[in-house]
């Protein structure tokens, strides 16, 4: 992080200590493939320790645009005694009201965090209402769990994931499907003519980053016929010839 030189930051700097923050950047490249959590409503403390980076870094890296992934972020709490708070309230709040009222997030997600902190491991949240023991219903209500005790005065709470799960694989195979073609496209590029099997057994061993099934690479073969990127010979249909 860092400071802003002109006196209209200092409110927010000042905000900004009420909540410690590390902050990881990196370029798009190299950030694994997750969703961000669009119109997320941050805490005051934390909003101004991210307002007060992105001063810092519009001053250090000029033109660079900043994404913040909140769901990959970890947040340590420190409590003395039995007192905690749900979305800055000591009192009940229902999974709806949480959803629109104080997170502005998808009841999904609002239910999975919930779930996380009110049927987990740490039942650091007591939950009632209509919904059954190990699922959260939208009209739970939840609230600070003062019998909560633990062994250890440091632990963490294992959280559920946000992503969703069928798009995230979606999203992985798309992914895929663009290297499994580099490496074909590359491959017949150098060698102009090949066998089927030949060029199987090359691109698989140059994908180390992950194993796909034999018939996958088959399929983006196929897409990169009809693409005419390839074509098979005339003389033997298990040969390619390289076209682009």
């Amino acid at each position: 992080g860092g400071g802003d030189q002109g006196g209209a930051g200092v409110e927010a700097a000042e905000l900004a200590r009420a909540c410690e923050a590390r902050v990881h950047v990196l370029s798009g490249n190299y950030w694994p493939t997750h969703s961000s959590i669009d119109g997320l409503r941050l805490a005051p403390p934390m909003l101004a320790a991210t307002a007060c980076f992105e001063r810092y870094h519009a001053a250090q890296q000029s033109g660079k645009n900043l994404l913040w992934k909140h769901s990959l972020g970890d947040a340590e709490v420190l409590a003395s005694g039995s007192l905690l708070f749900v979305g800055g309230l000591g009192v009940g709040v229902t999974a709806a009201a949480l959803a629109q009222e104080h997170m502005n997030v998808s009841l999904e997600i609002v239910k999975r965090v919930m779930h996380s902190l009110s049927c987990g491991k740490y039942k650091i949240l007591t939950k009632t209402g209509p919904g059954e023991k190990n699922k959260i219903d939208v009209n739970d209500v939840f609230s600070p769990n003062k019998d909560f005790k633990n062994k250890v005065a440091r632990f963490s709470v294992p959280m559920a994931s946000l992503e969703n799960t069928a798009a995230l694989k979606e999203k992985v195979k798309e992914d895929r499907s663009f290297v499994i073609d580099a490496a074909l496209v590359r491959t017949m590029k150098a060698r102009k003519h090949m066998a089927h099997s030949n060029l199987i057994s090359e691109v698989m061993a140059q994908l180390t980053q992950f194993k796909p099934e034999s018939s996958v690479v088959k399929r983006r073969i196929a897409s990169l016929i009809e693409r005419d990127y390839l074509e098979r010979s005339e003389d033997d249909h298990n040969v390619y010839n390289y076209l682009a």
